[in-house]
C-alpha cells in the first residue's frame, strides 16, 4: 500500500493538489494524509479570527479544522477510503 501527503492551506490551487492527490490515492489504492500548518497568519487576520471565535487558539483550530475537513470531503468523494488528517503549527516546511 502506498501513502500519500497532501499539504494543504485551503486556496483554490491546494483544493486542485487535493483532487490530484485523491486520484491518485484512489488509483493507487493507497491511503491519503492531509496535513495543514498554520504559522503563516498576519496579526490583523489572527486578530479578526479571534473576534470571530472568541480567543486566537480557538480561531486557529476552527480554521484548521475548516481547510481539513475541506480536503477530505474532497477526497472521499473521489473514492478514497483510507484518510487521515493532521493540523500542525509553526514554519510549513519545517514542520
Amino acid at each position: 500500500m502506498r501513502s500519500i501527503l497532501l499539504a494543504t492551506d485551503g486556496s483554490a490551487g491546494a483544493d486542485r493538489a487535493a483532487e490530484v492527490a485523491a486520484t491518485l490515492a484512489k488509483r493507487l489504492g493507497g491511503s491519503l494524509l492531509i496535513l495543514t500548518v498554520g504559522g503563516s497568519l498576519s496579526a490583523d487576520q489572527v486578530k479578526e479570527l479571534a473576534r470571530a471565535e472568541g480567543n486566537a487558539g480557538d480561531a486557529l483550530e476552527a480554521l484548521s479544522h475548516q481547510v481539513l475537513a475541506h480536503a477530505k470531503q474532497c477526497a472521499e468523494r473521489a473514492g478514497v477510503s483510507d484518510v487521515r488528517t493532521e493540523a500542525g503549527w509553526g514554519d510549513p516546511p519545517d514542520t
